[in-house]
């Protein structure tokens, strides 16, 4: 009896909505640029459909979060961008 009274407890408790996450994305391009616009962007769109809105992609284009393109790995290692798109 007692396992049927948990069981029934346990079933009324709502779900919890899933937690969503932001994950900056640093890049040195402007949004204007065709690479960014026709790649990148489209791409960023694709992971939050496919992540059903658990993952946010925040895009901080045109060297936002850093300008220098040798130092973009250095933007991923201490936090202050999640992914870095560059190219040297």
């Amino acid at each position: 009896m007692l396992g049927i009274a948990l069981s029934l407890h346990l079933s009324a408790v709502p779900a919890v909505p899933a937690a969503v996450t932001e994950l900056r994305v640093a890049t040195i391009a402007s949004e204007r640029v065709v690479h960014v616009r026709a790649v990148l962007v489209p791409w960023l769109k694709e992971v939050e459909a496919a992540t059903g809105g658990r993952l946010r992609m925040r895009l901080f284009a045109g060297g936002m979060l850093g300008r220098d393109p040798a130092q973009q790995h250095w933007l991923v290692r201490t936090g202050v961008a999640d992914i870095a798109w560059f190219t040297l």
